[in-house]
């Protein structure tokens, strides 16, 4: 992650990417995308808060399946604990 700043790379969201494809929507100069599959807490724990250092952007993938039974409140601690980040979800 530290390279990626120190080289100029500006992170991108998918949303970002899928404008640029569809839409022709500008994407910055040295954009790379970052992304966490399966969503751990390890992912908040220990990736979060580098990305928060670096003023990166990053997609969490969620397995539905392990947090269908959280509440309305729960995803909400979750969406707020992950920040500036894109969560798409996926089940399995």
């Amino acid at each position: 992650m530290k390279y990626l700043k120190k080289e100029g790379f500006q992170t991108v969201t998918y949303r970002e990417i899928e404008s640029w494809l569809y839409d022709g929507d500008e994407l910055p100069e040295r954009a790379v995308a970052i992304d966490f599959d399966d969503n751990r807490l390890n992912v908040m724990e220990n990736a979060c808060p580098v990305l928060d250092v670096l003023g990166f952007v990053a997609t969490v993938f969620v397995i539905t399946d392990l947090v269908s039974g959280k509440t309305c409140r729960e995803w909400l601690f979750i969406l707020l604990s992950i920040g500036n980040k894109s969560l798409p979800f996926h089940s399995n």
